[in-house]
């Protein structure tokens, strides 16, 4: 109990330290691994097939197209061809020739629902330097109260280090907030203007939708953060044509459009900006670098399908991390087998994935995956590997190693097998121990029973039980063997030949001062880990264990090392050498029995 005690808590505590470690090394771990879940949970959904992109490339914007006449035009165009609602990333905020500003004051006054890019600067007032908010060229700033047409912020006041874009819907420059281009975009396409959006602390409200944000306030400035999730770019260098991508059309074709053009874009939304090869209102998102008018249509395109995102709280996602960790290192209390344990492990991991995952489909909210989980999870399969390893070498001393193994990686009880056992005792033992030290003995014991197990091992056999001099060997389970009796003989004869060794290393001149005798017999015996729940043995019960007990019991008497009974004799394939010896009366036996003595020069 204190070796699963100090396990646990060594795994708790690892996961901790790798908790810490990965923290200080980078604080915006957890936030890179939720925008990439929040990335690859946002590609489950294809892009909105209705939003457009119409881009102004080097053709556009060449002087003598490039004004607003052409957007005038473009517009009425776009009109005419049933769009439902049109952005303009393209600021307006200072008049130009009187003859253009009328002719697209004309054409906003008449146009589908429609969003002009806005930008904050700075004025005096008087001698003063203030920050203003967004404004409209003075020739244009009547349709703002006379049609549908309304302004929507393009600035990023808001970060953009590392994975996350948090990307801005308002800004509260002290006189009220302003939506932003995508937030104007989506009120009006919910015909809710601007105007009538509720802010409060968590989200801004559009009527009846309400929209989680992160409220960032730097001095007088509130700012209105919401986490995007962006689809492959369809503009800028990084784009990828094709199936996922928005549909991007030259702006060009929108001044002198086909009639297939024009039914194309009925009902649709069509965004229009700079989408030049340079790298002009380029910016780099999670996805690679697109240009600044597709990422409005990406957030227009989260709010439109309510792909709202938020982060599960620092104090929420650290009482989870503490509750994973704990589960984890709680496993390795527990007695169960490895197998059990791995996919208990395992189990909690894929489980806490798939919260992670129903919390964005369901409640969209992220919840960072933390690092503790991670290392405190790798932490706890290399200990489980090390505790089978470690494990099974400490068993092997005392069980055979398969069994080990097995035991290890599986419960597993008491099972009938057929094998053959061999029981091994010591004669002259009691004359050996009398001219030596208790010390000394147990040196030559050692040495003895690691000379003979070597044997065993090397034909097959298993050492289940030392009784001080005496040996209990199976041969056939729980490795399968062709001949487990043969190889039982085989084994027995190297054996007391090696005994001959000791006894001239061990300066022993007569035989009966130090020998051995083995009784093998063959038949069903069960085999398995005998005790209590708190302590156990394994070993090898049976009738063909006492018999064995038996049969080693006469070979000093029938004057053979090696003694087998009938049923060892007959299981041999390669039949040893032997001498028959009938009428053999074992003790507790009440009939004869036929015994085999095998003789010395046996292969």
């Amino acid at each position: 109990m204190r070796y699963r005690l100090t396990l646990a808590l060594g795994v708790w505590v690892f996961g901790m330290i790798v908790s810490n470690l990965l923290t200080l090394v980078s604080g915006r771990q957890m936030d890179t691994y939720a925008e990439g879940m929040r990335q690859k949970l946002s590609k489950v959904r294809a892009p909105d097939p209705n939003i457009v992109l119409a881009g102004l490339d080097e053709e556009a914007m060449m002087p003598e197209v490039f004004h607003r006449k052409t957007h005038a035009r473009v517009l009425k165009n776009l009109k005419a061809a049933g769009v439902k609602l049109v952005f303009f990333d393209l600021v307006f905020d200072e008049d130009r020739a009187p003859e253009a500003d009328a002719a697209f004051k004309e054409a906003l006054s008449d146009a589908p629902p429609t969003v002009l890019a806005g930008t904050t600067g700075q004025v005096y007032q008087g001698d003063e330097l203030t920050r203003r908010s967004a404004i409209l060229a003075p020739a244009l700033a009547e349709v703002l109260e006379t049609s549908n047409v309304v302004l929507g912020l393009i600035e990023n006041p808001a970060s953009t280090a590392g994975a996350r874009w948090p990307y801005f819907l308002a800004l509260d420059l002290g006189d009220g907030p302003q939506a932003s281009a995508a937030l104007a975009m989506y009120g009006l396409y919910q015909s809710v203007n601007p105007r009538d959006f509720k802010y409060q602390p968590d989200g801004v409200v559009v009527p009846p939708v309400k929209i989680p944000l992160e409220v960032q306030s730097t001095g007088a400035d509130v700012t209105y953060v919401f986490d995007v999730g962006f689809h492959p770019a369809a503009t800028g260098p990084n784009h990828v044509p094709g199936s996922g991508t928005y549909r991007v059309i030259p702006y060009m074709e929108l001044v002198d459009p086909a009639p297939e053009l024009m039914d194309s874009l009925r009902g649709r939304i069509v965004v229009i900006g700079e989408n030049t090869a340079t790298e002009s209102d380029a910016f780099d998102t999670p996805v690679g670098v697109m240009k600044g008018f597709e990422i409005h249509a990406q957030v227009f395109d989260r709010l439109l399908h309510q792909d709202f995102t938020t982060m599960l709280s620092a104090e929420a996602n650290g009482w989870l991390t503490v509750a994973l960790v704990t589960l984890v290192a709680s496993l390795a209390l527990v007695t169960w087998p490895i197998p059990l344990l791995l996919a208990t492990g395992t189990g909690l991991i894929l489980g806490y994935l798939r919260l992670n995952i129903w919390l964005f489909e369901q409640k969209h909210v992220v919840a960072a995956l933390p690092e503790p989980l991670i290392g405190a999870s790798a932490a706890f399969v290399a200990l489980v590997m090390v505790r089978v390893i470690l494990a099974s070498r400490f068993l092997g001393r005392f069980i055979p190693v398969e069994a080990a193994r097995g035991i290890l990686m599986a419960e597993r009880t008491a099972e009938a097998v057929n094998a053959t056992v061999i029981v091994t005792d010591i004669r002259g033992y009691t004359t050996l121990s009398e001219t030596r030290t208790p010390v000394e003995m147990l040196h030559l014991l050692n040495e003895y029973h690691s000379v003979t197990v070597d044997i065993y091992h090397k034909h097959g056999g298993n050492v289940l039980t030392f009784q001080g001099d005496a040996q209990l060997v199976v041969f056939g389970f729980p490795r399968r063997l062709d001949d487990a009796a043969g190889a039982s003989v085989t084994a027995c004869v190297e054996v007391m030949k090696a005994i001959d060794e000791l006894r001239a290393e061990w300066g022993i001149k007569e035989r009966k001062n130090f020998d051995v005798g083995a009784g093998i017999c063959t038949g069903m015996v069960y085999i398995g880990d005998i005790g209590s729940a708190d302590q156990a043995n394994y070993t090898v019960i049976g009738e063909v264990v006492r018999t064995s007990h038996k049969v080693q019991s006469m070979s000093d008497a029938l004057e053979g090392n090696v003694l087998m009974d009938e049923h060892a004799y007959e299981a041999c394939r390669n039949k040893p050498r032997v001498t028959r010896i009938p009428g053999v009366m074992l003790d507790g036996f009440p009939e004869p029995k036929v015994l085999y003595r095998v003789e010395p020069d046996t292969p």
